[in-house]
């Protein structure tokens, strides 16, 4: 079971969230309207070169780069260089991964079909329990489980 609103989770998202809200608290401090700045920052955004790819998200998505203002300097396409770059990146992610298991005390799934689990009620009321009645796990898709108060199987 993945928790949805479990902001660690969602890395990448956050990550782009701390990115606007530091854009936009600029925006604010030189006095402009944060209305007016926004697609500014997200056309920058857009348009900047991520660092682990070396592409930006225009080009991922559309396969083109976007027309700025700003002069875009074409980098030469070096196979050896990228991956070696891809290499130091699995390495260094295979590194924080192992480091924040082990700091949360994380254990790897074992669910099987038919097995009963619980499963957390993320928005209780103040009386309500934190936990939903048992279900049975009834269909599993890579690392998506489906749980159900019934034992029929669903298709995902």
């Amino acid at each position: 079971m993945r928790v949805i609103y479990y902001a660690r989770s969602n890395g990448k998202l956050e990550r782009f969230h701390r990115y606007l809200k530091k854009n936009l608290r600029v925006a604010i401090a030189d006095g402009k309207p944060w209305q007016k700045e926004l697609p500014k920052i997200l056309v920058l955004y857009r348009a900047s070169p991520h660092l682990v790819s070396g592409k930006s998200p225009a080009i991922l998505l559309f396969n083109r780069q976007l027309r700025m203002k700003v002069p875009h300097i074409e980098s030469l396409v070096n196979t050896a260089l990228d991956r070696e770059r891809r290499e130091n990146c699995d390495s260094y992610q295979t590194r924080l991964k192992a480091y924040h298991d082990a700091k949360q005390q994380v254990a790897p799934d074992d669910f099987n079909i038919g097995d009963i689990v619980y499963c957390a009620n993320m928005k209780p009321n103040k009386l309500d329990s934190k936990f939903s009645p048992a279900k049975h796990v009834i269909s599993l898709k890579g690392r998506t489980y489906l749980a159900s108060s019934t034992s029929q199987p669903v298709p995902l």
